[in-house]
């Protein structure tokens, strides 16, 4: 398979007129502050440009496909694939299932590794992984908000002791 060199996803972003230089020397500036994000990440946070099209086009750049994912674009439960802990270390939300094939949210799809795990996670579900990239802003705002769901799913019967009878899911 050949690969091809890419420019720098900020040099690639201006060509595309989806920021300025300005905007990518604003995000530049940030990212020495705060070296753990990346430059799309970056240009979302700060809003320095439409958020569909920065998200289209860095999927784009990088070969995946890109999507702003929101709360109304989950039509599934993320605990029916996989646990909450899973999706934060892998930083991975599943967002709708048609036909056998499950469409997933990376914040970071270079990782492989990552992207295996939850592949094979699937598979043993039956289901195939459709990828998506998407902000990672957008991923924890999910995952944070899921938190504490997971044990609102049982029912706890106690007796005159308090002692535990039976957990029901």
């Amino acid at each position: 398979m050949e690969t091809k060199k890419r420019q720098p996803i900020g040099v690639e972003l201006v060509k595309r007129g989806i920021v300025t230089q300005k905007d990518i020397e604003t995000a530049l500036q940030y990212q020495r502050e705060h070296p753990d994000k990346k430059l799309g990440d970056i240009l979302y946070r700060l809003n320095l440009c439409e958020p569909n099209k920065l998200i289209e086009q860095i999927g784009d750049i990088i070969g995946e496909k890109g999507i702003l994912l929101t709360g109304e674009r989950i039509k599934v439960r993320l605990t029916d694939y996989f646990s909450l802990d899973v999706a934060q270390k892998n930083k991975v939300v599943p967002f709708e299932v048609i036909s056998g094939k499950i469409k997933v949210c990376f914040a970071n799809t270079v990782n492989s590794k990552n992207m295996n795990t939850i592949k094979l996670l699937l598979l043993n579900k039956g289901l195939v992984m459709d990828s998506y990239i998407t902000f990672e802003d957008d991923i924890d705002r999910i995952l944070k908000s899921m938190e504490g769901e997971v044990t609102t799913d049982f029912n706890v019967s106690t007796d005159s002791n308090d002692t535990i009878i039976r957990i029901s899911r």
